[in-house]
């Protein structure tokens, strides 16, 4: 770019990787700064291993701290939400990826749907003693579904149920009339979608007004033998709140790809390892027993992981890193409000 210096990029550091992303990046790797993988979150790194002038590239559970921050000549999320870096927007460079894993989580909230609703949880254990008791399904086609978040992931969910017969109401803070008038979507207030929907699916991004949105007081009024899917944020939900609703049988089930205090959650199922203040331990607690019950499926924020959106991950990735050590600008900025 024309006027501006380029600033030379010592070290990229990939944190929060894993094995099959690690493989595809680096036949991609051609033409950028050396790239060092690490599976811990940025703020575990030891920073003397981050040279000044380092280009970070995390995913949700980096923290940017306060000694790591002055190294960084930029830093890119590998993830589509980036409220985890709205404390350095502005302050450094950062980026993000807009969209790859939209039929990719779409997929994740269907195989969910079928999975609680055919009691596949549930017949999983009882294979033991080959019992049937119990474990009568029903078809998705009888449901009303609910989709909180009418955004990529949330309205091609929608679309997908709509193909298979299913009536969808949905909420959102910006509603596409013309697109919900096409596919036959009916948009409601939070309060009657939750009183009229059997299978609800959060697909929000957090804002501090989707933090904590779904509390016991909203989940009390869904009907009878009703199913959760999140595959959003955890942020969004309260666990203890939904814990309640699955023991006083408001829920018949629940489906999560996302928590609450993720990098604490990973610390403790990895490590054992708890600490944080008495309402993150108690939130952590109540996750662990979710994770644990009879009617929840529980992955560990895989949702978005196919094998053709980590290609494309992978590939947006890197042409944003060149991007950066070309124009010091990502393909995709944060922005800076």
């Amino acid at each position: 770019m024309k006027g501006t210096t380029v600033i030379k990029i010592k070290k990229i550091i990939w944190a929060e990787s894993f094995a099959e992303e690690e493989e595809k990046t680096k036949s991609l790797l051609t033409g950028l700064t050396k790239v060092e993988f690490y599976r811990q979150p940025l703020h575990e790194i030891d920073a003397d291993l981050i040279p000044p002038g380092s280009l970070a590239v995390i995913r949700t559970h980096s923290k940017i701290t306060k000694s790591i921050q002055p190294r960084l000549a930029g830093i890119l999320t590998r993830s589509t939400g980036y409220d985890h870096l709205t404390e350095i927007t502005g302050k450094i460079p950062a980026g993000y990826l807009p969209d790859y894993a939209t039929s990719a989580v779409t997929n994740y909230n269907l195989a969910a749907a079928y999975s609680l609703i055919r009691k596949i949880p549930e017949s999983l254990k009882a294979m033991n003693n080959f019992s049937r008791n119990g474990l009568t399904g029903e078809e998705l086609e009888s449901f009303r579904a609910g989709i909180v978040g009418v955004g990529r992931i949330g309205g091609a969910t929608a679309e997908r149920l709509r193909a298979l017969g299913v009536q969808v109401l949905g909420n959102d803070i910006k509603p596409r009339t013309q697109w919900a008038q096409k596919h036959g979507i009916v948009y409601v207030e939070l309060d009657k979608l939750f009183s009229s929907c059997r299978l609800i699916f959060l697909t929000l991004p957090l804002t501090p007004l989707t933090r904590q949105m779904i509390t016991y007081n909203l989940l009390k009024k869904l009907p009878d033998n009703s199913y959760l899917i999140n595959s959003g944020r955890g942020e969004v939900l309260n666990h203890k709140d939904l814990l309640r609703a699955l023991d006083e049988n408001i829920l018949s089930g629940a489906a999560l790809d996302v928590y609450n205090y993720e990098s604490q959650l990973a610390g403790l199922l990895q490590n054992n390892n708890q600490s944080g203040e008495n309402n993150i331990r108690e939130e952590l607690q109540a996750i662990k027993t979710l994770i644990d019950g009879p009617r929840v499926i529980t992955t560990p924020h895989n949702a978005f992981n196919t094998r053709e959106a980590l290609e494309r991950k992978v590939k947006r990735t890197v042409e944003s890193i060149k991007s950066f050590q070309q124009t010091n600008i990502f393909s995709a900025p944060i922005p800076n409000s």
